[in-house]
């Protein structure tokens, strides 16, 4: 977004070619490819500047890696990444974002926040499984208490 904000044409174009892989409604004038896509990163490389050379005061290069543009660092990584950019789009079952992976972590952090962190390692792990099961039984739609309840009775089976 903050390429767009820039007036980055490279970026608007990358940003509508990300919506209609996202949200096939959105109507565009080309069908996207993993083609059209190193053709958009090419042509955000030629757009963005390089790397910048600084010079000390007296005229000398200035020893270091040169400093590149926010813009160049995210094209750059998208080139490199490229595959797992577009995973989303042509394999089946990849998310979009991360968003439920990270929710998923997110309760495990605020314990080890506010309790400041687990007493062994043991512990940590059998929070972890614990929690892994409860987001699995959700994320499959069974009643979290009433499948907790048949663990502990030994009657638990996953449905096939």
């Amino acid at each position: 977004q903050g390429q767009i904000d820039a007036d980055r044409l490279w970026a608007v174009g990358l940003h509508a070619y990300l919506l209609a892989l996202y949200k096939p409604r959105v109507r565009v004038p080309y069908q996207p490819t993993k083609e059209s896509l190193g053709k958009r990163l090419q042509k955000g490389l030629e757009e963005e500047p390089g790397p910048i050379i600084w010079y000390t005061v007296s005229g000398k290069v200035r020893k270091g890696r040169a400093k590149q543009t926010k813009g160049r660092n995210l094209l750059d990584r998208l080139v490199v990444h490229e595959s797992a950019v577009l995973a989303f789009a042509f394999e089946a079952g990849v998310p979009f974002t991360n968003n439920e992976a990270e929710r998923a972590l997110r309760p495990a952090k605020i314990k080890q926040k506010v309790s400041g962190g687990f007493r062994s390692e043991a512990g940590a792990e059998r929070y972890a499984r614990i929690g892994g099961f409860i987001a699995t039984l959700r994320k499959q739609n069974y009643n979290v208490v009433e499948q907790l309840a048949n663990v502990l009775q030994g009657r638990f089976q996953w449905a096939t």
